[in-house]
């Protein structure tokens, strides 16, 4: 289950259990059904728990601005859509560093939206690895890199001279993001 929280007790003031083990209280809204569900599915279970800070989720409307964007930068430059979306995500997007064998390169390229190999190590025994860049697809991204990915479009968009969306068209889109 997952659900959206706050945690709602002060830390210097953190209730204790009688075997002294500190007690936090999460604020998880009015919703009834939300509270049922969880005390039902977990009340007295040892729980693996994984804290994240909450993030608004992009609009399709910045994401369909983001691809007429592409469209006509890629129309301009003379390169595919896909190969133009890409390059901005190497350029502006999110990306992990992977080492790989060199036997497993085709399987990692599977995974991700795009790789890119920049470096290559030879082990001692002589197995041959890759540095990877494994690019995340802006489907992946919270509205913060969104919006840096959707910036660093502009930017290109007006490096080459393209007549560019309106302030306006891109201000709503990133409000409603």
């Amino acid at each position: 289950m997952e659900l959206a929280a706050k945690i709602a007790s002060n830390p210097f003031k953190t209730e204790k259990t009688k075997d002294g083990d500190n007690l936090v209280t999460l604020n998880i809204g009015q919703d009834e059904r939300t509270l049922c569900e969880f005390y039902n599915h977990y009340y007295n279970k040892n729980l693996k728990i994984e804290v994240k800070e909450l993030r608004s989720k992009r609009s399709n409307e910045a994401n369909n601005l983001l691809w007429k964007c592409i469209n006509l930068l890629a129309a301009a430059l003379n390169n595919d859509n896909w190969d133009q979306y890409l390059i901005e995500l190497e350029r502006y997007g999110k990306y992990t560093c992977i080492l790989v064998g060199a036997d497993g390169y085709d399987d990692l390229k599977n995974l991700w939206r795009d790789t890119k190999k920049v470096g290559e190590r030879t082990s001692l025994d002589g197995k041959v690895f890759y540095e990877v860049l494994c690019f995340y697809g802006s489907s992946t991204y919270d509205s913060k890199e969104f919006s840096r990915l959707l910036d660093g479009v502009i930017e290109d968009m007006k490096d080459a001279g393209v007549v560019l969306p309106t302030q306006e068209v891109i201000e709503k889109a990133k409000k409603n993001r």
